[in-house]
Parts: C-alpha cells; structure tokens; sequence
C-alpha cells in the first residue's frame, strides 16, 4: 500500500503539481505546519491494498502510524532524528533512516499545495459535509497518469480528496482532520523516544 500511495502522491500528486507549478505566479495555498489528518487509501482493482493512516504535523516535526495485521508501523520525526518500530514479520527495514523518509507524505503534499491555482472560479462540490474546490489537474501520458483530482476544503483549506488514474487503475487517497491539540501534546506526540499508538483512528 505505501508504495502505491508514494507512486500516487509523488507522480500523480507531486509530479503534476511541479508542472502546474511552473505556470503559477504565485502560490494560493499553504501547507499547515500544525495539524493531524487520517488518510484512507482505496484502490478497487486490489482491495487488499487499502488502507488508512493517521499523521501528525508540528513545523518540522512528523508522526505516522501505519496499521498493519501484525501491530502498527510508527516512525517520529523530531527535526533531523528519526526513530521507528517496525512490528514482527512486516519486512520493513527498521533503523534505515532513507526508508522512514520514503514513509514522509509531507514533502509531496508541500508541493501539491504550492501548484495549486486560486480558487477563484473552481467548482465547488460537496463531499459529505464539506464543501470543497474541485481542480483538475492535467496528466502526464509518459508517466502513465491521465489525470488527477483534488478537492480542496473551502473552510479548513485542507486536501479532502485526491483521485488519481494510473495505467488505467484509479486510486483514491482520502483525508479527514482529527481533532487532536497538536501543539498541546507535542511532547508527547513527537518524543522519539515513545513509539507506541498514539494517534486516534
């Protein structure tokens, strides 16, 4: 599943993102440095790669725990320490610093946001309760993307909902904001030293 929500977000996400960059003026939205989300992945070509996420962000700070049949993967980002638990029998190269990075959905995400166009004349869809901006974002055909959706909140400002076609199979990333004093807990959520489940699902 991380690998197919990396190849999302990095092609589908930050790739097209860094093209539509590239005819922007000016960035129209900000990445938030503080704030919690849970991420649902679906892919209905393999349903056993679904799956869902939470993360938590503080400025330069990251906590991300991964549901796995055997336990949780959590990695922490303290600044530049890294620390990760890795559950037995899930494979996972535990103590690699270059695979916890792989684990980051912030640097994809900072450049998706930054690409995004204003709002100004963007339709307006609801998703569920939320009313959220639609941009369509352009595929790359060499890359194997023919397109990508993102639904932006119009209150929170914040991704709802990217959809993305790769090789013909669609893949729909989901978000959802966690109530969840992110500043209030810092010590607690970003101790590398505590790597048990602490994010709510």
């Amino acid at each position: 599943m991380r690998k197919l929500f990396l190849l999302i977000l990095l092609i589908g996400g930050g790739y097209l993102a860094y093209q539509l960059y590239a005819q922007s003026s000016a960035a129209n939205f900000s990445f938030p440095n503080a704030v919690a989300w849970k991420e649902i992945v679906s892919d209905p070509s393999s349903p056993s790669s679904n799956s869902s996420d939470t993360v938590a962000i503080l400025d330069g700070r990251c906590r991300i725990e991964i549901p796995k049949p055997r336990g949780t993967v959590v990695v922490v980002f303290d600044g530049p320490r890294v620390a990760d638990y890795y559950p037995k029998g899930t494979n996972y190269p535990k103590g690699t610093p270059q695979y916890a990075q792989q684990l980051d959905p912030r640097p994809a995400l900072q450049k998706l946001y930054a690409a995004l166009p204003s709002p100004v004349g963007v339709p307006i869809e609801r998703l569920g309760t939320n009313e959220c901006w639609h941009f369509k974002m352009r595929g790359v055909p060499s890359m194997g993307v023919s397109a990508a959706d993102v639904w932006v909140d119009t209150k929170t400002r914040f991704i709802r909902k990217i959809s993305s076609v790769i090789n013909g199979q669609t893949t729909t990333n989901t978000y959802e904001l966690l109530p969840l004093d992110v500043r209030g807990q810092a010590n607690r959520l970003f101790d590398p030293n505590n790597l048990q489940v602490l994010l709510p699902r």
